[in-house]
């Protein structure tokens, strides 16, 4: 988010950060707001939270009531799966002002897209209910190209898919990288970034012969493109922008975030656009 912000694009409102899940405090925080793990896939260690009566809470758009306590056990217990620091942060809602927006995921191939992943959830962390269609980047329908995946052509792409088109393609530049994720929601508040990641999914994932090679020939034109661009002069690594700073992380024993380390800020229009 730290990189993303840089850059001048909106991000959840962090309202609190802890290093541990001892230290893990939901006292003072809004109603509503959603608390996660820095590390996980999947979505298994983010909670859209509401609080009720006696200090306990309500999974939004999901199924339980848990204590403090009670969440800092359910986070314990995921061990590996939800990885330091936590976060509570702001509750999105979907443009149309309802609970839990789409997940608009742009796979990108160093400021191309190789395919988008709509995702719709009906209940949070019920797997059953997840819908999905992977549409390009005008939103044209590639069909049942995920083996195994559930294909819905019903679900809708947003009307700001362009303006989130260019978004990814920045961010996925910014990141220097062939090949990234960038995660985004049609909020009520705009586009906003959910996540900017290397590896998705959190396991394999597999297409149809054709759409597989697509992916692959546009993976080597992103690496060819990154290729020239260090060629030219781009800094190794990631790029942050000058738009604006934050700083989310907690400060390691040498006193800056892990996000900084490799700290490179350029002007956007240099290399990111």
């Amino acid at each position: 988010m730290e990189l993303a912000a840089s850059h001048g694009i909106s991000t959840p409102e962090v309202y609190r950060v802890w290093p541990d899940v001892d230290s893990i405090d939901l006292s003072g925080l809004p109603d509503t707001f959603v608390l996660k793990a820095d590390g996980g896939a999947g979505s298994v260690a983010v909670f859209p939270l509401q609080r009720i009566s006696d200090g306990r809470y309500d999974v939004v758009g999901g199924k339980g009531t848990y204590s403090e306590q009670e969440m800092r056990d359910r986070i314990r217990a995921l061990g590996r799966r939800a990885r330091a620091p936590y976060f509570a942060e702001e509750m999105l809602l979907d443009a149309d002002g309802g609970p839990i927006p789409n997940d608009v995921k742009c796979y990108m191939f160093y400021g191309q897209v190789g395919h988008i992943l709509v995702r719709h959830v009906a209940r949070h962390g019920d797997a059953s209910t997840i819908r999905l269609k992977f549409v390009d980047e005008h939103g044209a329908d590639y069909g049942e190209v995920a083996v195994g995946r559930k294909h819905d052509p019903s679900i809708p792409v947003p009307a700001s898919l362009p303006r989130m088109v260019d978004v990814a393609e920045h961010l996925s530049r910014a990141v220097g990288l062939p090949f990234c994720r960038v995660d985004l929601y049609d909020t009520s508040r705009g586009i906003v970034l959910g996540e900017i990641t290397r590896a998705p999914s959190g396991g394999n994932e597999r297409f149809v012969r054709a759409h597989d090679e697509l992916l692959g020939e546009r993976w080597v034109d992103g690496s060819a493109r990154l290729a020239a661009d260090l060629s030219a002069g781009r800094p190794a690594g990631p790029i942050f922008g000058n738009v604006s700073e934050v700083h989310l992380y907690p400060a390691t024993d040498g006193g800056r975030s892990p996000a900084l380390f490799g700290h490179t800020v350029v002007d956007c229009a240099e290399w990111c656009r």
